[in-house]
Parts: structure tokens; sequence; C-alpha cells
């Protein structure tokens, strides 16, 4: 069975997920940022939910939304967020991604993360698909033993890198690779048997509607849908697993 990861910024989302058939959750601070680090309350609640349901779940290590190339002062956060949530019960592993002003996984950022999650899993992030070479990023992850990568195959959408994904595949020896970016149950099960990938990663999100509240004097520096926030759902997973059965 093809794994299914979730990722999530929200408890409820959470148990959405877990409900609707995910193996692992992907904890992130918000998503409208292309995730964070989450708050540490956030993954006591997820990761204790998870545990329970004998699923999963990796934490998001980024500290700001942005480029993936990560001063000495940020990466000390980085270190200092694994430390102190690697022993929350339920964390089974750290997700991030670090590059070079060359484009380079910047191998000496990610070897300090790898050392200081163990014995836990490390996962490379998308930060790969904005590599110069995401195939030697690949080899790079090699032989710093990353666990497993996430790719859109350099494109937007997993389903537009399926070329590049499949390369990636068939090149990862013992990295697991897992697709992901707009991965939904109309295309999930091309993009397995296209490119073979052991994983699938998607957000299932949806929007939620606000409260009825008056419209507000101001937009409190809010996009014009800033009030309106999205969840996991909890079908769309349910969809996704049965695809891929």
């Amino acid at each position: 069975m093809i794994p299914i990861e979730v990722c999530v910024d929200s408890l409820e989302s959470a148990i959405n997920a877990i409900n609707g058939g995910a193996n692992r959750l992907e904890i992130c601070g918000p998503l409208e940022l292309g995730g964070v680090t989450p708050s540490i309350g956030l993954v006591q609640k997820i990761a204790s939910r998870a545990a329970a349901a004998s699923v999963e779940a990796c934490i998001m290590i980024r500290p700001r939304a942005g480029h993936f190339i990560f001063s000495d002062t940020e990466l000390e956060v980085m270190l200092a967020d694994i430390h102190a949530m690697k022993t929350i019960q339920g964390v089974t592993g750290f997700v991030f991604g670090t590059l070079t002003e060359s484009g380079a996984l910047d191998e000496n950022q990610m070897k300090q993360l790898i050392q200081a999650s163990a014995p836990l899993q490390s996962v490379c992030h998308r930060a790969i698909d904005v590599a110069k070479d995401p195939l030697q990023a690949l080899e790079q992850c090699k032989k710093l033993g990353v666990h497993r990568v996430l790719t859109s195959g350099a494109a937007n959408t997993a389903a537009a890198g399926i070329a590049v994904i499949k390369q990636m595949q068939d090149n990862c020896g013992s990295v697991c690779i897992m697709a992901g970016s707009g991965v939904n149950p109309g295309n999930v099960l091309s993009i397995v048997e296209q490119t073979g990938v052991q994983a699938v990663h998607l957000s299932a999100k949806t929007a939620k509607a606000p409260p009825k509240l008056e419209q507000p004097k101001c937009d409190q520096g809010l996009a014009q849908d800033g009030f309106v926030h999205y969840i996991a759902s909890e079908e769309t997973v349910r969809a996704v697993r049965v695809q891929l059965k």
C-alpha cells in the first residue's frame, strides 16, 4: 500500500487527515506561507493524536517563508527547534532543506540538521525542486543519509513534473521519493503509475467559511480572502486512499 502523507497546520486538519486514512502527517505552521516551523503546542497536540492512531508525525523545520538559503543564526534556530521537539511523544521525524547560493544543497547545514534529528527520520522538502540540479541534489541526499525526499519534479505540480520524478525514482537508492504538489484523487493513481514513487504527499485542502461577522473596516494587512482559512478534507484524503488500494 502506498503511504499517504498529508501536510497539516491545525489540529482540525490533523484529525480529518487521520480519519481519512493518512499514514503520516507533516506538521507545519501556516501553509499559506508554504509551511514553516509550527508551535510546540500544535506539535504536542497533533503528535499525540497521531501516535494514538499509529500515524507518523514529521515536523517542518523552516524558520521563515521565502528562499531556502539560511544564515548561521537561522540555522541556530532550526537546530534549537529540533532539539525542543524531538522528545515530544509521537514525533517520528523532521522535514527541512537548505541551499547554497550556487543552488546546491548546503551539505554542512544539512549534516547538522540530520545529526540533530537522529535517530528520527530526516526528510528533504521541496527545496530540492528549486536546486540548480535536482538530480545532483538527490545524490547529495543519498550521501547524507536522508530518509525521504518530497518533490514535484522541479515543476509547479507533481503531474507536470512526472518525467523528473521518474528519473529521481529510478536513481533514488535507499531514499524514498515522495511525489507532492497538486496531488488529488483525480491524478494520484496516474502519478504513481507513471513514476513508480513509493509515497505521495498532499494538503487535501478545502476552504472553511469564516464566521458571519460584520465586514471589518480594515483588512489587517491580509489578502482579500484573508478571513478565509483552509483545512484538510477528510473526504479528499479518503478518496486518495481509495484510488491507491
